[in-house]
C-alpha cells in the first residue's frame, strides 16, 4: 500500500467492492460543460474543513456500479449522468478521510427514481454490508452498519454509518465510516466521513456544517 492510513485502506475496500460486485447495470454518463461544472461548484475544499493540516483535493469521480444481491438489484441503466465531480481530504496522516462525490443527472425525475431504488429501497444497505465482508476476509470484519440519525437539509437526506474492526501490527482497531447522502433538484451528493472510532462524537459535530455548505452549493 502506498498510504498507511486505515481509512485509506476502507476506501480501497469500498471502492472495491462496489466494482467487483455491481455488473453491469450502471448509468449512463453523458458529461456536458455545464453540468461539470455545477457538480465541481457542490464538493468539499480544504477551506470548508475543520482546523488541523490537510491533504489532498480533486480526483477522478469513482463511476463503478454500486454492489447487488439476489434480493437488491436496482435498475440504474436509463439513469443518465451529465456532470460529476470528487475531492477526497486525509489528515493525520490519512487517519481521518473525507470525501464528496456528486453528480448532476439529466432530470430532476430520476434523480427521484434513483432515491426510490438505491437509497429507500429495502436491501441496499445490507447488500452494501454483505459486499464489503466478502471483500475485506480475513483482514477485518464489519462490526455494525445501521442508519445514522441525520437532519433533513434537503429534499432527499439519508445517512448510515459502518463500523469496522482491522487488523493492524497485530492490534485490532475500530473505525468508522459516515455517508450522507444529499439530493435537491438534478443533484445527487454523497458526503463521506471516515476515521478511529474514538473520534465519532468530534467529527460527527462537523458534519451537518459540512452538509449544509453542499446543500447550499447546488445550482442544477
Amino acid at each position: 500500500m502506498r498510504r498507511s492510513a486505515l481509512v485509506a485502506l476502507l476506501a480501497s475496500l469500498v471502492a472495491a467492492a462496489g466494482a467487483s460486485a455491481g455488473g453491469g447495470n450502471n448509468e449512463q454518463y453523458k458529461i456536458n460543460a455545464r453540468d461539470r461544472s455545477a457538480a465541481r461548484a457542490a464538493v468539499l475544499q480544504k477551506a470548508d474543513l475543520w482546523a488541523g493540516t490537510w491533504q489532498g483535493g480533486w480526483k477522478t469521480p469513482d463511476r463503478s456500479p454500486a454492489p447487488t444481491c439476489a434480493n437488491f438489484n436496482p435498475k440504474l441503466s436509463d439513469l443518465v449522468v451529465t456532470g460529476d465531480a470528487e475531492t477526497d481530504f486525509t489528515q493525520g496522516g490519512g487517519a481521518v478521510d473525507v470525501d464528496t462525490q456528486t453528480s448532476v443527472l439529466q432530470t430532476a425525475h430520476m434523480v427521484q427514481l434513483d432515491w426510490q431504488r438505491e437509497v429507500v429501497a429495502p436491501g441496499g444497505l445490507a447488500c452494501a454490508q454483505q459486499a464489503l465482508a466478502k471483500m475485506l476476509g480475513a483482514k477485518a470484519h464489519v462490526v455494525s452498519a445501521n442508519d445514522l440519525a441525520f437532519a433533513h437539509v434537503a429534499q432527499y437526506t439519508h445517512a448510515y454509518r459502518i463500523v469496522f474492526s482491522i487488523t493492524a501490527s497485530g492490534q485490532s482497531v475500530r473505525i468508522f465510516y459516515d455517508a450522507i447522502l444529499i439530493g435537491r433538484g438534478r443533484t445527487e451528493i454523497v458526503l463521506s466521513i471516515g476515521g478511529p472510532d474514538g473520534l465519532q462524537q468530534t467529527i460527527g459535530a462537523q458534519e451537518l456544517h459540512l452538509a449544509r455548505l453542499l446543500v447550499a452549493r447546488i445550482r442544477a
